[in-house]
């Protein structure tokens, strides 16, 4: 009582703001901290996606090989999807996550996330979840790994184990963002590890991250899992760049 009267003042006196938009929250019980339009926008993807890469598709294409983008492409992920293109919202969205208010926001999207798209998730049928790691030195300057928060926040909604520390980068690249398609490959050659103590032979392995463009981060940590014995990686990203 004393924690929903405390809650009850400081609403009164530092009215909540939406994470993304800066908006005043309206009144009443809410789940997260997300205007109902930030909301509506983030989960407003109207494309068709590519189940191999998560890029944009035209209606009624088939695509059970690949889209034009990555049917040439050879992938140790079994299938990606995402929440939505990066663009609006969901591109301001990540950036604030990554740069401005950090692991509550992360935490929020996760929410959003996984209650929007729960289908999905369950038809995967993980037996573990997985973040993408950060490297130490980025983790330090960054304060956390927005992928973790994210893998958290969706394991404790679907009830599955989630490992953090069993996937480890082991060298600080260049970002990604800054390389060229072939470029990005060749980044993430050997950036990845398995910790000593992890367990994923047999396993059917849910990777999270927030952007994905060629699936290249995405695939090197596959190759990683995949050649300690796990049975499946599938990937899950917030957004498609």
């Amino acid at each position: 009582m004393f924690r929903h009267l405390a809650t009850t003042f400081l609403d009164a006196v530092y009215p909540p703001a939406c994470l993304i938009c800066d908006v005043q929250l309206p009144e009443g019980p809410r789940e997260h901290m997300i205007c109902p339009s930030c909301s509506a926008s983030l989960k407003d993807d109207p494309h068709a996606a590519c189940p191999r890469c998560c890029s944009t598709i035209g209606a009624g294409i088939e695509v059970s090989k690949g889209c034009v983008r990555c049917q040439e492409t050879t992938f140790k992920f079994t299938s990606a999807f995402r929440l939505g293109i990066y663009d609006g919202r969901l591109r301001d969205a990540i950036l604030r996550m990554k740069y401005s208010q950090g692991d509550t926001l992360a935490e929020t999207l996760g929410l959003v996330w996984v209650e929007h798209q729960r289908d999905l998730f369950n038809r995967l049928n993980p037996d573990l979840i997985l973040p993408v790691p950060l490297h130490f030195w980025r983790r330090l300057r960054r304060g956390y790994n927005q992928a973790q928060s994210l893998a958290e926040m969706i394991a404790r909604r679907l009830s599955r184990p989630c490992r953090p520390r069993w996937l480890r980068r082991i060298r600080d690249t260049p970002l990604q963002s800054m390389q060229s398609a072939t470029a990005r490959r060749q980044n993430v050659i050997g950036a990845f590890a398995l910790s000593p103590w992890a367990q994923v032979k047999d396993s059917r392995v849910l990777l999270i991250d927030d952007v994905l463009t060629t699936g290249a981060t995405a695939d090197a940590v596959a190759g990683v899992l995949i050649h300690a014995g796990a049975a499946q990686v599938d990937v899950a990203v917030l957004a498609h760049r």
